[in-house]
């Protein structure tokens, strides 16, 4: 992806919910954030629609 690319990323927390994918392949928000840091992205914006739901946009910054 170019820097400046924006990224949206929409995943459930490990905690119960009544829907979503089996809890052992839910990634926590905090865990996915380092997770993009590490590979050059910035959450510029976070949302979390449920306790177990959570949305990100995040933009490239290096390559």
């Amino acid at each position: 992806m170019k820097v400046g690319g924006k990224f949206l990323c929409l995943d459930w927390e490990p905690k119960e919910s009544p829907m979503g994918p089996p809890m052992e392949v839910r990634i926590a928000s905090r865990e996915m954030e380092k997770a993009l840091s590490e590979v050059g992205f910035t959450v510029r914006k976070r949302l979390f629609p449920a306790e177990f739901l959570y949305v990100f946009v995040a933009e490239k910054l290096v390559v």
